[in-house]
Order: structure tokens, then C-alpha cells, then sequence
């Protein structure tokens, strides 16, 4: 799954900037040989002699360090394409995706997170400062824009809370 996150990428990266230029050709290349390479028929199965699983695995390192490698030069470069209060949402998968997403935007303070629509996202910051935001209907193979302001997000909530216990319309925990 890395080299073809990896691949999938780099090739949105060179689309977006309109440039072939810093796709890596040469370390993909390699790092797709050495790992076909592997899948030889007697290292699969387990019928090799132990030299060959330690020269395997070293080599799936190397392969491994050369995707990471063109995996974050593709990232940084597709980071580089968003705005100062906005993250570009990546989603490689073939289906549109709702998913949670953990961002740390390097600014203190209550934000409040929107869509491209200026719709207002579900956002909850974690003891650490970063924020988790839940972001709907990212496209199959594409992106989506999220950006943040400062405020706070006033919602409703069905829970009462007190010193000692918790209620809902279906719960009452007292402690």
C-alpha cells in the first residue's frame, strides 16, 4: 500500500503543479524492483534457507526507505498548495470517505473549522493542542479544503453534567 499511496501522490502533486519535474521516477522504480524481487516463489512460502530471509529483509528496507522518502517530498510539496488557515484533505481510496482527522495547526486558542462550503465541523482539541476534526464526503481519489478561524463552536448537547454525575435521555451515572 505505500508505493501506491506514493505513487498516487506524486502524480497529484505533479498534476496540481503542472510540473513532471520532482516526480521520483528513479527511487519508485527501485524501490518497486527490489520489492517484486522479493515475492520470489520459495521466499513467500517459507522454503528458502535463512541467508535469503536476511538479505530479503534488509532489502525491503531499502525499498521501504525510498517510498517514505518520495511519500513525504510528494506530502510536503502538496502541503505547500494550501493556504496559511487552510489543510488540504487527501483521500486515496476509491470510495468518498468520512473520517476524523488529527491536525495541529500551531496557533493557541478556540478555532472554529469549516468546509469549503463555510459549513461549521464537528472539532474537539486534545490536551496536546491539536485538533481532531471529523470532515464529510472527501471524494474518491481527490481532496477536500478545510479551514479554521478563531471562535468557538456553540453547539446543544444531550448530556447535563455536574460535579458527580452525568445524564442523557438514556443514561444517569452518578459517582
Amino acid at each position: 500500500l505505500l508505493l501506491r499511496e506514493t505513487e498516487w501522490l506524486n502524480t497529484l502533486s505533479s498534476i496540481l503543479s503542472g510540473s513532471w519535474s520532482a516526480y521520483p521516477v528513479q527511487d519508485l522504480e527501485e524501490s518497486w524492483k527490489i520489492v517484486l524481487r522479493n515475492q520470489f516463489h520459495d521466499i513467500i512460502p517459507g522454503s528458502s534457507i535463512r541467508e535469503v530471509y536476511e538479505d530479503s529483509k534488509l532489502e525491503y528496507a531499502q525499498a521501504y526507505d525510498l517510498a517514505v522518502k518520495a511519500w513525504k517530498e510528494a506530502s510536503q510539496s502538496l502541503g505547500r498548495m494550501t493556504g496559511q488557515q487552510s489543510f488540504a484533505i487527501y483521500n486515496s481510496s476509491s470510495w468518498q470517505r468520512n473520517d476524523t482527522v488529527k491536525i495541529n495547526p500551531n496557533t493557541t486558542g478556540e478555532l472554529l473549522w469549516k468546509n469549503e462550503a463555510g459549513e461549521v465541523l464537528d472539532a474537539q482539541q486534545t490536551s496536546d493542542g491539536a485538533w481532531l476534526v471529523q470532515v464529510d464526503e472527501v471524494p474518491s481519489l481527490g481532496k477536500s479544503s478545510i479551514f479554521y478561524e478563531e471562535g468557538t463552536n456553540v453547539t446543544s448537547s444531550s448530556f447535563t453534567v455536574s460535579e458527580t454525575s452525568i445524564s442523557s435521555d438514556y443514561y444517569d451515572i452518578s459517582w
